[in-house]
């Protein structure tokens, strides 16, 4: 005949360590402490008693609703981004039997200590009840053992626990507020990785006798380099952005084929003489950059009509030298791509445009003859219009310029 589970019948030992049964939290995702109190809820709320609830049955029931508050958190939270189940399965066969055994007394001391900090809700709960001075306030989180040793020590004081046995003592951080923007400049510029540039911005500042035994406030690490170079970065697109604003965008583009050293002569300042040395030539290519951040077939004509534009504000030995590899270059502006991007714009006039040109080409008669040859052809370059300022504009629509597939 079942019982009715009262308080003291209800309770365990792995309660008295993480707290009584409850329900996973809707608002927040599980820790390791709200997990151990869901499979004691699962537990308590079975109708069999634990000998017939074995810890792979009860690890089985806990995997839904930890996978639930995952999937409410972020969808993308499922394999691969998180383990395979077999793996989520084991670490929690092994936390639940960690816990099992610390609640029961077994196991070394400092092991059930470093697992009481593990559970704890937050990294804020943790770092409060590590400088808690006396442990005994620690709440259900700390094991008897621990209390017990607490007592034994108790009239030496506090910090002798704590040398001895007890967690260490926790000292005040002190922490670095200075900005490095030249640090990150430099570190950026010359391709220095952020342990490099932290190892040496720390080193000079030790050599300039600013970082002491007694004073290391101004140690650099490469978390502050790296956020550095973030507000940096920030800081630099922003002011390239307002000049483009004031100076009207970019109204030319660069052809640089150089990956070498170039040769120049520099001029030191304060002084009429030059020195040979050698530079690395850095430009920025708009074009690039639009391929880059419009790579979609249909931006293809798009970018066309960007290298046109910008080389009208060219000189004329400048354009007879680069308006051949441009026409090379432009293999895809025949005819049936031209088509398909201007029905694919987002311009009602360049659909209307598109849907035009078909009309045309089809022409009138019985829709079978109208789709002309079908068959595998080969494509030549087309002859690209260098004053176009649309993508219709770019060829020809002469019937000997258009593609068989027309």
């Amino acid at each position: 005949m079942a019982q009715v589970k009262t308080r003291a019948k209800s309770t365990s030992h792995l309660s008295n360590l993480v707290g009584t049964g409850r329900e996973l939290l809707v608002s927040e995702l599980p820790t390791v402490r709200d997990i151990l109190r869901y499979g004691i809820y699962l537990r308590d709320q079975s109708k069999d008693d634990r000998g017939n609830y074995p810890v792979d049955q009860l690890l089985g029931d806990i995997f839904p609703g930890l996978i639930g508050q995952w999937s409410k958190a972020n969808a993308l939270f499922k394999p691969p981004v998180i383990n395979e189940k077999v793996t989520i399965m084991s670490k929690l066969k092994e936390v639940w039997n960690q816990a099992v055994k610390f609640s029961l007394g077994k196991g070394k001391l400092d092991a059930k200590e470093r697992f009481n900090v593990k559970i704890l809700h937050t990294s804020r709960d943790r770092k409060r009840r590590l400088e808690e001075k006396d442990p005994t306030k620690w709440g259900p989180l700390i094991c008897r053992s621990t209390r017990d040793r607490w007592g034994h020590w108790k009239g030496r004081g506090w910090k002798t626990w704590l040398r001895k046995g007890g967690p260490s003592a926790s000292t005040k951080v002190q922490k670095n507020y200075d900005d490095i923007p030249n640090i990150a400049l430099a570190s950026v510029r010359y391709g220095i990785g952020l342990r490099p540039t932290a190892a040496i911005a720390t080193a000079s500042l030790i050599d300039a006798g600013i970082i002491t035994e007694d004073n290391t406030s101004k140690v650099i690490d490469k978390n502050k380099v790296k956020r550095a170079q973030k507000n940096l970065m920030r800081e630099l697109g922003e002011e390239f952005e307002e000049k483009c604003r004031e100076m009207g965008g970019i109204s030319c583009i660069l052809f640089d084929g150089r990956i070498d050293l170039t040769n120049v002569m520099m001029e030191a300042e304060g002084s009429d003489q030059s020195f040979p040395a050698k530079i690395k030539e850095e430009h920025y290519y708009p074009c690039w950059f639009n391929v880059k951040v419009k790579h979609s077939w249909i931006e293809g004509l798009g970018h066309i009509l960007f290298q046109l534009d910008c080389l009208k504000s060219q000189r004329k030995e400048v354009l007879d030298l680069v308006m051949p590899t441009v026409r090379r270059s432009a293999w895809y502006a025949h005819s049936e791509a031209i088509l398909q991007t201007l029905l694919c714009s987002e311009d009602q006039k360049e659909i209307i445009e598109g849907v035009e040109r078909f009309l045309a080409i089809r022409g009138e008669g019985d829709p079978d003859t109208q789709l002309g040859d079908s068959s595998v052809s080969t494509r030549r370059t087309p002859d690209i219009n260098c004053d176009a300022s649309s993508i219709g504009d770019l060829i020809s629509w002469c019937q000997s310029h258009l593609s068989p597939a027309c």
